[in-house]
């Protein structure tokens, strides 16, 4: 995970009170700044798309932020063993900021017993752009629904598969 911080302040002075509006930013900025270093990422949940058999063709199974599970092409879902679930991420930051969130590239996960598969993250259905609706150290949580891409059974082996995911946070 990537974590970046920017800060954006304009304000419009009237004439009579430049240097006071001047210097009443520059304050303002300085005591943003230091709150603003507080803003934390942590991954709170990892993707799980439950039990499944992979036919010959491949397919794919979509995991939504409301851990829905649908599958296409080749794939049996199987209702045995671990549960379906998207990506948790926790963003702790100030109250009332307003979080964006960037999602990285897809993710090429390896086998424990040789295989590929390929993991796309999606935006949630919220967007990509939140406001912090707790202050620290409580946290705002963000589900990302996510999509596995099974090449076929000869190239999908059965098997724990892992891989790492990035998203950047950016906070104003």
């Amino acid at each position: 995970m990537t974590l970046s911080s920017r800060i954006a302040y304009s304000f419009t002075p009237q004439a009579p009170f430049r240097g006071f509006w001047w210097v009443l930013g520059l304050l303002l900025i300085g005591l943003a700044t230091e709150s603003h270093a507080q803003v934390q990422v942590f991954a709170e949940q990892p993707a799980s798309f439950g039990s499944f058999v992979v036919g010959y063709g491949g397919g794919s199974i979509h995991i939504s932020e409301e851990e829905e599970r649908v599958a296409e092409g080749e794939v049996i879902l199987l209702n045995q063993g671990s549960e379906a679930m998207p990506p948790v991420f926790a963003v702790e930051a100030p109250l009332g900021a307003v979080i964006h969130i960037q999602l990285g590239p897809e993710v090429i996960l390896k086998g424990s017993n040789g295989g590929e598969a390929i993991l796309r993250m999606h935006y949630p259905y919220a967007g990509s752009t939140y406001i912090s609706q707790v202050a620290p150290p409580d946290r705002n949580y963000i589900a990302i629904p996510v999509s596995l891409t099974l090449n076929g059974r000869l190239e999908s082996i059965p098997g724990n598969y892992s891989g790492s995911l990035s998203i950047t946070v950016l906070e104003e």
